[in-house]
């Protein structure tokens, strides 16, 4: 990352460099803006894997469609 900012890129452009370099599909940088955005989506629920999920109480968790 210091030598992408070194080269001029800004801390999230050498974030974004070093996270592809990571190998993992699923990195993902975000700068503040953006991760409130992601936070508030993820806010109570979450769907993407074939599922619809909500929260049920205390630590509870509750699948409330599956996708077929």
């Amino acid at each position: 990352a210091a030598a992408a900012m070194a080269d001029g890129k800004s801390g999230k452009q050498a974030a974004e460099e070093f996270v592809s370099r990571s190998g993992d599909r699923w990195g993902a940088v975000y700068d503040k803006r953006e991760y409130a955005e992601f936070e508030q989506a993820l806010d109570g629920a979450y769907t993407g894997v074939g599922l619809s999920a909500g929260r049920s109480g205390g630590d509870r968790v509750r699948v409330t469609r599956v996708q077929a």
